[in-house]
């Protein structure tokens, strides 16, 4: 009699549940499946291996606790893919850390208005609200992955232009020093976990019960005068940040 954790798949094959895991295993181990890429949905590997989805399901947890695999309610299982390590210092360095792991970064503007400027950014920038505050958004790849959604919060009474600075520099470093600032450095970190917004769900490519980290960073010049705010939302299992 064929167990629960069995389905007969023809030809006097029994399939179990250990079966459809050594098979995922082995696709991932050689390639076929490839970090940071979905598995096929539970009804399509049910229907490969002729089995019922619950023996699928057994088959995904069982990589989900070897570190395989991850999953979000909402979303298919992704393979498990590396995290990028990216050191928390008094100086941004996330394109020097991640190109020293042998990642390709690029940025790319993310058009349109923001959805929302954190409460604390105004005391940050010195400012009584935000009626002052200037704001660019930006998504970070890792090898063409989404990892990040940052935004960059300036005072726009000091920095008159500063958007389409950074827009055609490419560069904070780079357009606050055409405006001025020479070097800077972060006073003060903010680190939550959270979950996304519907806007940094589509960007990030994530399921609304996916948890974020999200970072509100101050920083200043070397007078000790706020320069900038940043807010960088990032995907935990692409990127780890170390403290």
């Amino acid at each position: 009699m064929v167990s629960r954790r069995q389905f007969q798949a023809g030809a006097g094959v029994i399939v179990s549940w250990k079966h459809v895991y050594t098979e995922l295993r082995q696709d991932i181990r050689r390639g076929a499946a490839r970090p940071g890429r979905p598995l096929p949905t539970q009804d399509a590997l049910a229907a490969r291996f002729r089995v019922k989805r619950h023996a699928v399901r057994r088959a995904i947890d069982a990589l989900k606790k070897d570190g395989l695999v991850v999953s979000w309610q909402g979303k298919c299982a992704f393979v498990q893919d590396q995290a990028s390590q990216h050191r928390l210092t008094d100086r941004p360095r996330l394109r020097v850390d991640a190109a020293a792991q042998g990642y390709a970064v690029s940025t790319e503007r993310i058009a349109g208005a923001l959805r929302r400027i954190p409460a604390e950014v105004a005391p940050m920038l010195k400012l009584p609200g935000a009626a002052h505050i200037l704001s660019g958004e930006r998504v970070v790849r890792l090898d063409g992955a989404a990892v990040q959604v940052v935004r960059h919060y300036f005072d726009g009474r000091r920095f008159p232009g500063i958007i389409e600075t950074l827009e055609r520099l490419d560069s904070v470093r780079a357009a606050l020093s055409a405006h001025g600032v020479a070097d800077f450095r972060r006073a003060g970190t903010r680190i939550v976990s959270r979950r996304p917004t519907q806007h940094e769900t589509v960007i990030l490519e994530i399921t609304p019960t996916q948890p974020v980290l999200a970072l509100v960073t101050g920083s200043v010049d070397a007078t000790g005068a706020p320069v900038l705010a940043t807010e960088t939302v990032s995907r935990g299992d692409r990127m780890h940040i170390l403290v």
